[in-house]
């Protein structure tokens, strides 16, 4: 036998009034930049602990200069690595390209974000 569920008015309002149960991906945007220092913190979704032991929970990245460009590209050959290198250079923590690929893809989303903005892309 086939039985269709029946709900009452107010039960069907709750039900359309529910939110989803899966969380769905928000769009990585740069956090504003502080016009006195050129900097910029970047809060982790997902903290990451490196290799060294630290955990990592936030980022300060710093603006970009030609010289940083150039050293990227000496010591990188793809795309890529050229801008995980830059990247690790602009930090206040002093991270190595290896652990900015520590992080999680959706931070790192974060992160790229940031360095558009830096662009002013």
């Amino acid at each position: 036998m086939d039985q269709a569920l029946k709900l009452t008015p107010e039960q069907a309002a709750a039900v359309a009034a529910a939110k989803p149960m899966t969380k769905q991906p928000k769009e990585a945007t740069a956090p504003a930049v502080d016009a006195m220092t050129g900097k910029t913190t970047i809060t982790l979704q997902y903290p990451t602990t490196l290799p060294d032991h630290r955990v990592i929970s936030a980022l300060t990245m710093r603006r970009p200069k030609v010289n940083d460009l150039r050293a990227a590209q000496r010591q990188a050959q793809t795309d890529a690595d050229r801008e995980v290198t830059l990247v690790a250079m602009l930090t206040d923590e002093k991270l190595t390209p290896e652990d900015i690929g520590e992080l999680d893809l959706a931070d790192y989303a974060q992160v790229q974000a940031t360095f558009r903005g830096f662009q002013g892309l």
